[in-house]
């Protein structure tokens, strides 16, 4: 099996080196010391205080806070927001509302959704149409059917009529009689 390439650029991937993880994107030097330091300080006091000094419960709380403090300023939710500022826009419902404003002005908006409206009714008169034409050579073919059935029920019925000249040919005899 051949090897494959590994020298993949990273900025062609999007992906930080740290395993390719959305929250590694976008960091600036000072959340990945944040986070490095946190998270090294969570275990050190996790394994210090619950294994060595037997505190247990304080050594858990005290590692989950490092760590939420290590995920919270240290990786980031999205570009220029990590997932502490995202937690409190989450939790905290800021009373500052944000307003969109169109680039568009709304009359072309109201144009353009015409035209494409004006441009669905024409697709759909068109496929109506195109149905229509189908049924209406159905109808063609059928109406030429029942006609070449008439005329040949015409002529069979013609055929058979009996054409009272040939008839009374038949029944006619002449006789030679001379009066006896």
């Amino acid at each position: 099996m051949p090897q494959m390439e590994r020298n993949v650029n990273l900025e062609e991937i999007g992906a930080d080196p740290l395993f390719g993880l959305d929250g590694f994107k976008y960091q600036s030097i000072k959340q990945k010391a944040l986070f490095t330091i946190c998270t090294a300080l969570g275990v050190f006091s996790f394994l210090g205080l619950s294994v060595l000094l037997e505190k247990r419960a304080f050594g858990t709380i005290l590692a989950a806070l490092l760590f939420f403090v290590g995920v919270s300023g240290g990786l980031n939710y999205g570009p220029g927001m990590s997932y502490g500022k995202y937690l409190i826009l989450l939790f905290l419902r800021p009373r500052k509302v944000l307003t969109y404003q169109s680039t568009e002005s709304l009359l072309e908006v109201r144009k353009k959704a015409a035209e494409g409206k004006k441009e669905e009714e024409r697709i759909l008169k068109n496929a109506v149409r195109a149905a229509d034409h189908k049924k209406e050579g159905r109808k063609f073919i059928g109406l030429f059917v029942l006609i070449i059935m008439i005329v040949i029920g015409i002529m069979a019925a013609g055929g058979l009529k009996e054409d009272p000249q040939h008839h009374e040919a038949f029944l006619e005899v002449e006789t030679n009689d001379t009066g006896k």
